[in-house]
């Protein structure tokens, strides 16, 4: 079972920005448009439910959501970045549920 080129693009793009010690473009404050999504996350939705972030990448934007959630899931396809999510500082002081690598079936 290979890779596909969209996994390897992603593990390409998710090395390179650790190994330049880059930062996302997503990975900005809760506020503007990201502020009102996490508002109705919030007001929409059971707090008791999980939340299941497809396609997490470094799950960034998970510690926000754990401060709202009983349990989060991230899940993406870059071994990189889900190792990257899982070394995270806990910052919210809050355990994210956990971390998966999706892989594709060929």
């Amino acid at each position: 079972m290979g890779a596909s080129q969209y996994q390897v693009n992603w593990e390409n793009d998710w090395s390179a920005l650790f190994a330049d010690q880059d930062v996302a473009f997503w990975d900005v404050p809760a506020s503007g448009e990201r502020g009102k999504v996490l508002e109705v996350f919030k007001t929409s939705f059971d707090p008791k439910s999980p939340m299941i972030d497809f396609g997490c990448g470094n799950g960034s934007q998970l510690v926000e959501l754990a401060q709202q959630r009983s349990s989060v899931i991230g899940l993406d396809i870059s071994a990189v970045a889900i190792e990257s999510a899982i070394q995270m500082p806990d910052e919210s002081e809050l355990a994210m549920s956990a971390f998966y690598l999706l892989m594709q079936a060929s």
